[in-house]
């Protein structure tokens, strides 16, 4: 059964469709099937050329395919007569680009193709060529430009000196610098691109002073917009300590807790992560008794919320653990740690590697209140604990 038949555009082919799960293409002078177009699971209900011919699109009630309507001696003939217009294109289109408005020191291409569209002395072969090689220079030229800006934007973080290198840089090729005008014009100053800008400065190891210090004034006008954004307060944090001001960068995270505490409920998770890092920066620059009520604060709120194993759990017990023996209150320490090692003990889903790291931090605290306490017992205790290490972690400890 044939349930649908349609004419091409221009009327020398006609595609049926078939109880068969196929559809055909015939030739209408002479009735010859060109070709089948298989790969439907049921009946084909419907076909269609497109409004040029170049494309078939076929249907029944669960999904539709798309085809090349060409034959391959048409398309042969298209490729041809493409190729013999290019030498014409291309003289149409330089000599269009000679005499085109400028725009930012160079031709408008957009003033071109117009030109080369609505130009009736252009066959219409030549035009296609003409418009499509055109495109092709264009996507190259803007391809360039946007490298240009993403290498300006590694060095500048606000717009008005990205927009002044890309303007001072007249080594470039005029049209590319001309698309590298327009793309930094684009570019506004935002909060979340400014810190994004100031980030890729530093985590850089090797930038210079002068980079970190843009840096920071672009995080610092992003943490200025949102002091309650972790992000934005890691980065200025981050540009302080690369500048070797330690006491700023605690500062910064200072600020952030404070801005949290007045923006979300008591005992939040993301408040917790705030005091975790301003713990951090106080104990990276031996103010161990100052992160204390803060590292205890961050593991009041995470052991409500999570629990044994949990990363987060875990990385503020230890990090409490660290500053309870740098302040030498090693029997708190000592009830921190010895808990979290017989409970990780206990649990089966514990990772040797785990076990091994905490029980590694109760041998390193008995030998620091040894060391602190001599010839009361912390040595036996630190062998002791010692011997639960598997051989391997014992052999690279060695």
């Amino acid at each position: 059964w044939v349930r649908s038949a349609s004419f091409s555009p221009n009327g020398t082919r006609v595609v049926t469709t078939s109880q068969d799960n196929t559809a055909r293409v015939w030739d209408v002078a002479t009735g010859e099937q060109l070709i089948v177009l298989p790969g439907h699971e049921i009946a084909v209900f419907s076909a269609s050329f497109s409004p040029d011919g170049t494309r078939i699109v076929t249907g029944h009630d669960t999904t539709i395919r798309i085809w090349d309507g060409i034959s391959h001696a048409q398309r042969y003939r298209q490729k041809q007569a493409l190729n013999d217009a290019e030498p014409k294109a291309v003289r149409v289109l330089d000599v269009m680009t000679a005499t085109a408005p400028q725009r930012d020191g160079a031709p408008d291409l957009r003033a071109v193709a117009q030109r080369i569209r609505t130009d009736s002395a252009v066959d219409g072969t030549v035009r296609h060529v003409a418009i499509n090689l055109l495109m092709g220079r264009s996507q190259q030229i803007l391809l360039k430009a946007k490298d240009v800006v993403e290498d300006v934007k590694t060095h500048f973080v606000f717009a008005a000196d990205i927009h002044a290198a890309v303007q001072e840089n007249t080594s470039l090729e005029p049209a590319v610098r001309a698309a590298s005008i327009r793309i930094a014009r684009l570019i506004k100053d935002s909060p979340g691109r400014l810190s994004g800008g100031a980030w890729h400065i530093v985590d850089d190891d090797d930038r210079s002073t002068a980079d970190y210090e843009q840096a920071q004034r672009a995080a610092a006008s992003a943490f200025q917009s949102d002091p309650t954004s972790l992000n934005f307060a890691h980065n200025l944090a981050k540009a302080w300590t690369r500048l070797h001001h330690p006491d700023k960068a605690i500062e910064v995270w200072r600020e952030h807790v404070d801005a949290l505490r007045e923006d979300i409920p008591v005992g939040d998770a993301v408040l917790a992560e705030a005091l975790r890092e301003y713990g951090r920066a106080l104990m990276n620059n031996d103010r161990a008794k100052d992160a204390e009520p803060v590292l205890r604060e961050c593991l009041s709120i995470r052991e409500k919320k999570y629990k044994l194993g949990d990363w987060q759990f875990d990385n503020s017990r230890r990090r409490l653990s660290e500053c309870l023996m740098t302040l030498a209150k090693f029997t708190e320490a000592e009830s921190i740690l010895v808990e979290w090692a017989k409970a990780l003990q206990e649990d089966i889903s514990a990772s040797q590697e785990d076990n091994a790291e905490v029980v590694q931090r109760v041998v390193d605290l008995y030998e620091a209140w040894n060391t602190a306490e001599p010839g009361v017992g912390y040595d036996a205790r630190a062998a002791e604990w010692r011997a639960r290490l598997p051989v391997e972690a014992v052999g690279s400890d060695k």
